[in-house]
């Protein structure tokens, strides 16, 4: 119902929008995405209620039938040994579930009735512009720059301007507003570039690597933060060459490794467990095959500033630093998400 009120509110605007960055509701994003990703929570902890519910009523039948007692001789849980635990959402999934419900949301209910698509690209050039202004710490373990910290420093949670700037850089699917994002003009925003960190990377000349691991997903989207903190396998050359042929396959017939997205048939192999913006990243295709990739878009999620030999020597390219698969680093332990920032 909520969203139905606003798709005619939208039909009724008759105001202009533009690729000017003042011109559009940023804070009709935040209130969107806020709605959505609040009803979807409720919705899931409300459903894993009613599954654990149903599954305690049943165990609580089993344990009176054993114990050979009428249902109502059994006053609380401790007579029969079970305990009634309510199910929580951990924060991963708390996470989770919101960011899609709240990025479906903006896709359908923002992008489309402001006509995001028709500007992403220059919506996107004077965003840039304002986060290259934004303050810098060095509060992250290390001396690195925390990404809550950042958050705190530089936009505040109760204006919905800024949280609305803020969902829409941390939407996954940027093909919503983008096109030719593996090859054309569009690249340079593309699903293998983390928007915050650009702005600071193009601007400043702040590198990746100066971003905490742990505070990451805060100033990351979920799919490419998953991706960067990713432990890579350690694979050769020629298996990864490999692993690209087969994942190039479909019907009989290999697709361009420069502007496939998806690679298939890979369920059996090394990169199993790794996500869809990893294996571009290993295998070299879409916007990180050597013609297409810049040096903006993380391209080894072990090391985020490398710019990786190429596969297949194209004799086009500048040599690049030498590959290393097997570089090791521990997966950092998730600090726990502040409400106003899900």
């Amino acid at each position: 119902m909520y969203f139905q009120k606003r798709a005619v509110v939208n039909q009724l605007n008759t105001k202009t929008y533009s690729s000017n960055l003042a011109s559009i509701p940023w804070e009709e994003a935040a209130r969107i995405y806020k709605e959505a990703a609040d009803t979807a929570e409720a919705n899931t902890i409300a459903a894993m209620q009613s599954a654990y519910d149903s599954s305690y009523n049943q165990r609580r039948k089993d344990a009176i039938r054993l114990a050979g007692i009428d249902e109502t001789e059994a006053s609380y849980e401790g007579d029969l040994g079970i305990e009634y635990n309510a199910p929580k959402l951990s924060s991963l999934q708390q996470r989770k579930v919101r960011a899609k419900a709240g990025n479906d949301a903006l896709a359908e209910y923002f992008i489309k009735p402001y006509h995001i698509r028709s500007w992403g690209l220059k919506l996107l050039d004077q965003i840039m512009v304002e986060f290259s202004k934004h303050k810098l710490n060095s509060l992250g373990s290390g001396g690195t720059i925390s990404g809550v910290q950042y958050l705190k420093d530089n936009l505040d949670p109760k204006s919905e301007r800024d949280m609305g700037l803020y969902r829409f850089l941390m939407m996954d699917g940027r093909s919503n507003y983008l096109e030719k994002m593996g090859t054309g003009e569009g690249k340079k925003y593309c699903t293998l570039v983390p928007l915050i960190m650009y702005a600071h990377k193009l601007y400043n000349s702040v590198e990746y690597s100066r971003w905490e691991r742990e505070t990451l997903h805060y100033v990351v989207n979920e799919s490419l933060c998953e991706a960067m903190l990713t432990e890579t396998p350690e694979l050769t050359t020629e298996r990864l060459l490999e692993l690209r042929n087969i994942g190039l396959m479909q019907a009989g017939k290999q697709r361009s490794a420069t502007s496939t997205y998806s690679l298939y048939r890979l369920g059996d192999t090394e990169l199993a467990e790794c996500n869809t913006l990893v294996k571009i990243m290993l295998c070299q295709t879409w916007a990180a095959h050597p013609s297409n990739r810049t040096k903006y878009m993380i391209l080894d999620p072990m090391n985020w500033d490398k710019m990786p030999t190429p596969l297949i020597d194209v004799g086009i390219f500048k040599t690049p630093q030498t590959a290393v698969m097997n570089e090791s680093k521990k997966v950092p332990e998730i600090t726990e998400p502040t409400n106003e920032w899900l």
